[in-house]
């Protein structure tokens, strides 16, 4: 846990999925920092525990990238990728007055997928052992460390995306987010094809209970989404 003030091995702060606020402080404070392990650590890594025995927490934009692209570790997504996201963008229509009516359009869409992806970041991190050794961020990290790096943090750095990192702005642009980094072409054709046909739909979603989040350290996902479709027109 160290300087981080909870633990990131416990599920439980991931019951609401990903925790924005709190890793806002954590990347002006400590964007690189080591995690120590919780007590009795000496077990096999799990999702619930990216280090098992203690591991380094990136969470900038720019370190982020500059390790991921130094040891050319790639984001392994799931085959639901594209269905992940869109239960957050469902969930995300139903919670707010979004305005979709210009999403009618295919490259306003794609835009608006970009930056959905980049809001709802459906794999949150990526966690490895080290292959050589590096100075980050003022820190010496040592081959064969664990490293934890939070895409879900990155794509939400103000260095970066500025004063409006913490807003969804459908239509942002450029948007280097790390959302799709490695991720299947098809994915984000087949999210940019559901906004097309939602926008045009006329359609909204309405929430009818309090989702369920997965809590797990890796993925940002819904166990449970109840949202439903109403008919607009």
């Amino acid at each position: 846990m160290g300087v981080f003030g909870c633990d990131f091995t416990d599920p439980a702060v991931f019951e609401n999925g990903f925790p924005h606020r709190t890793f806002t402080g954590i990347r002006r404070d400590c964007p690189v920092a080591w995690h120590t392990p919780r007590d009795g650590a000496w077990h096999t890594p799990r999702d619930d525990d990216p280090g098992g025995v203690g591991f380094w927490s990136i969470a900038s934009y720019g370190a982020t990238v500059a390790l991921l692209d130094a040891e050319g570790q790639r984001v392994d997504h799931d085959g639901q990728l594209a269905e992940r996201l869109w239960s957050s963008i469902t969930l995300e229509l139903a919670r707010s007055p979004i305005d979709v009516s210009g999403l009618d359009d295919d490259r306003a869409a794609r835009v608006a997928a970009h930056e959905f992806a980049r809001w709802c970041t459906p794999t949150a991190s990526v966690s490895w052992t080290l292959r050589a050794d590096y100075e980050l961020g003022g820190h010496r990290i040592s081959t064969g460390e664990s490293v934890t790096c939070w895409l879900a943090s990155a794509n939400r750095d103000e260095s970066v995306f500025g004063r409006t990192a913490m807003d969804l702005d459908l239509r942002r642009f450029p948007n280097p987010h790390l959302a799709w980094r490695d991720a299947p072409p098809d994915a984000l054709a087949d999210v940019t094809q559901r906004l097309v046909e939602f926008a045009r739909s006329g359609d909204r979603f309405e929430l009818v209970a309090e989702p369920t989040w997965i809590r797990s350290t890796s993925q940002t996902a819904l166990l449970e989404a109840p949202v439903r479709r109403v008919g607009g027109r």
